[in-house]
């Protein structure tokens, strides 16, 4: 009974959280138009490179998040009230050191930054280190919220969740028509407005957390926990290197593109990357539905059950960035065209890069989650994570050479593969994942599916020449294949009938 409830809860929280991904995306789709219309091809470029900076420095607060999320739904699955408010606790100590920490960090590598590598022209470079400023604030209250945000993503309240992300997008919607209005530098509103919002959500977020869970209190004195510092701070620590390497890749592109090519092809990359999170969002959110499962099955000790949700949120979250990445990677320039009015160089060969190697990336999304489930992942971390760090010296001698900006994303994707196979490796050695049976239940069950689907869709794709008609015929095209083809060949008998028996609960609940 229990394991048919946790997966209705998956059920439910993912539909919710598509709800509020639709309502998201759209919104953030069209607020980046309006602030890049707004602020102009090098402003934007600016915020771009600056935010990058901010993310790559910004890592611990990521991994933190993870350890206590981690730690809070493996004692929930326990059912100890008492451990969980001392793990609470015991993260609120932790952030709130951290958060000054990070600010400090910021701040003195910023100075290192901006006087050292970035390329800013002088007109800019004093309102690019306000910008700076004002994003070091906001990351530092995010650093302090993590232990309410984990509470809620724990107790799998995603509605609270969903509403507060939806509240936040709006904001962002309102600033960016603010700023065709003001009299003021726009790159300086826009950071300033934007780090007043994230007060503002994680404020109201926090207030709530603490009265809706009153069973957890701060009490600093009585639930402080050496050991469990001990612990929380061990599993952070190697989980931010992992979280480091993986942002450090990412925006160490960023950098290198910038050292080589300036700010405007920090604009392409940075609209890119956009894109990206946005389709990532659509699986991203279907494992942050699988995730307090995972680690409470684990806690419960279901090894088997946290193995098979581990391996079905690697396949579905593959599946649900591919239904709406298929169409976007072959209707790039239409896409672009359709959402900006002025699309930098690369952009389209940039976004299609950097979407097939978050494709590849999916079809590992649940192994680190095993790992992160039975609290082994120093090795884990330090093998994938100096991997895929490669990108940066190799990166720099591709562009050094002479080599256009888009060849540091194709030696990208291609480390991406025996980062994959690690990941597999580690799952099997510490989790005891069978590797025959990872393979035949997501990889040959989704890489058939995805070539299938770009092949068909590539194929209405050049029956016409007119955008509107072909656009619409791949979007369909691509989407109906890709449904078909997951029913008749990604989904085992079980899945199907838990599937059609969830529809019918729906069904009947509807009409009652």
């Amino acid at each position: 009974m229990k394991e048919k409830a946790g997966n209705s809860l998956i059920a439910f929280n993912s539909a919710i959280l598509y709800v509020k991904m639709l309502i998201t995306i759209a919104i953030a789709l069209y607020s980046t138009r309006l602030v890049l219309e707004a602020l102009g091809v090098e402003d934007y470029g600016i915020y771009a490179v600056v935010g990058g900076l901010i993310a790559l420095l910004g890592f611990l607060k990521n991994s933190m998040s993870i350890s206590t999320q981690r730690f809070m739904s493996f004692y929930l699955g326990t059912e100890d009230n008492e451990k969980l408010n001392t793990v609470f606790n015991t993260s609120f100590i932790l952030h709130g050191i951290l958060a000054i920490g990070i600010a400090l960090i910021l701040e003195v590598a910023g100075f290192f930054f901006f006087e050292n590598i970035l390329n800013i022209s002088e007109d800019k470079i004093d309102i690019a280190k306000t910008v700076f400023h004002f994003m070091t604030f906001s990351t530092m209250i995010t650093v302090f919220s993590v232990p309410f945000e984990a509470l809620l993503n724990s107790h799998e309240n995603f509605k609270i969740v969903a509403l507060f992300e939806i509240v936040s997008s709006v904001l962002k919607l309102l600033i960016a028509f603010y700023l065709f209005y003001t009299g003021f530098d726009k790159l300086f509103i826009y950071s300033l407005l934007s780090a007043l919002s994230v007060v503002l959500i994680l404020g109201v977020q926090g207030l709530y957390t603490m009265q809706k869970y009153s069973i957890i209190k701060i009490q600093l004195d009585k639930y402080y926990d050496k050991i469990l510092i001990k612990d929380m701070t061990s599993f952070a620590g190697w989980n931010t290197f992992g979280v480091a390497c993986s942002i450090g890749r990412n925006q160490g592109v960023a950098v290198l593109l910038n050292i080589f090519y300036g700010t405007t092809i920090n604009a392409a990359y940075g609209i890119a990357n956009q894109i990206n999170s946005q389709l990532l969002g659509f699986s991203s959110t279907l494992l942050n539905s699988f995730n307090p499962q995972i680690l409470k099955s684990e806690g419960s000790q279901d090894r088997t059950r946290m193995l098979d949700l581990a391996m079905s949120a690697s396949k579905f979250s593959f599946f649900m960035l591919a239904i709406i990445a298929v169409p976007v990677l072959i209707e790039m320039p239409f896409v672009l065209k359709l959402w900006l009015k002025e699309v930098p160089d690369y952009t389209v060969t940039f976004g299609r890069l950097v979407i097939l190697i978050t494709l590849l990336n999916q079809l590992g999304s649940g192994l680190p989650i095993i790992l992160q489930a039975v609290g082994n992942i120093k090795w884990y971390q330090i093998i994938v994570g100096s991997l895929i760090l490669l990108i940066i010296p190799i990166g720099y001698l591709f562009l050094y050479l002479g080599y256009p900006p888009y060849t540091i994303l194709i030696v990208s994707f291609l480390i991406e593969i025996p980062a994959l196979l690690l990941r597999l490796y580690f799952a099997k050695l510490h989790g005891g994942l069978s590797i025959i049976t990872y393979l035949q239940k997501v990889v040959v069950r989704t890489i058939p599916i995805l070539i299938l689907t770009i092949g068909i869709s590539l194929l209405v794709h050049s029956i016409t020449n007119n955008e509107i008609t072909r656009f619409v015929l791949t979007l369909v095209t691509s989407t109906s294949v890709l449904i078909f083809l997951v029913y008749q060949i990604g989904l085992s008998k079980s899945e199907k009938t838990k599937i059609v028996n969830q529809i019918i609960k729906i069904k009947k609940s509807g009409f009652n």
